[in-house]
């Protein structure tokens, strides 16, 4: 497990990497920035929870770190910290703990 550990670190640290990465909004639809946070962070809880072997654990931890990105924009003079930003990390961890759930539940049955 002590190596397994970094595989979710070390997506926390690449979704944290392109959180502060200047974007051009002019070429980016925003709705294509919205999916990027729902599947990232979906990956993100899927990764703890398989890394933690806690659905628990890992979806609080997974929930715990949706503000990161929004409090890095805060300080970066080329971003903007969004609460609807916040809300599709959210909406992420959600879908992400509940697909895997869904699928280690049918994975028993």
């Amino acid at each position: 497990m002590k190596l397994k550990i970094l595989i979710p670190i070390v997506w926390t640290l690449l979704i944290s990497l392109g959180s502060i990465s200047p974007v051009n909004k002019d070429h980016v639809p925003s709705e294509m920035l919205d999916v990027g946070h729902i599947v990232s962070y979906a990956i993100l809880s899927m990764l703890w929870i398989w890394t933690l072997r806690s659905s628990t654990k890992g979806f609080i931890l997974a929930l715990a770190t949706t503000p990161l990105t929004e409090i890095l924009q805060a300080f970066i003079p080329w971003r903007d910290a969004n609460i609807i930003d916040l809300f599709n990390n959210a909406i992420g961890v959600t879908l992400g703990y509940s697909l895997l759930l869904s699928i280690l539940w049918m994975k028993k049955h």
